[in-house]
């Protein structure tokens, strides 16, 4: 077996893992009844800097970008924006507000 053929079987070996994981990767949006795409977007701001200065605060200098504190700070934005009343939606589903992520 060449080297060449080696690099491609390797490569082949990373591609197709990673294929499969962006086909599974599911995008949601926050929908609330009556909010521009806009005001939806300023509060999606509001609630990631508070959950930033909560992660923070919580878990100090390893609550830095994608540090210990980067669960946290997904968990605190969800619970932010549910408590404004929205609903994570997937994105290009027909699934009607009332259902959850």
């Amino acid at each position: 077996m060449s080297i060449r053929e080696v690099v491609a079987m390797c490569r082949s070996l990373v591609v197709a893992p990673m294929a499969i994981l962006l086909v599974a990767c599911e995008s949601y949006e926050w929908q609330r009844p009556a909010t521009t795409a806009a005001a939806a977007a300023e509060d999606v701001r509001y609630c990631r800097e508070e959950a930033r200065i909560e992660a923070n605060r919580s878990y100090g200098i390893l609550g830095g970008r994608g540090g210990w504190g980067s669960p946290q700070r997904n968990r605190l934005t969800d619970f932010c924006m549910r408590n404004r009343g929205y609903t994570a939606v997937k994105v290009g589903s027909n699934a009607d507000a009332g259902s959850g992520r």
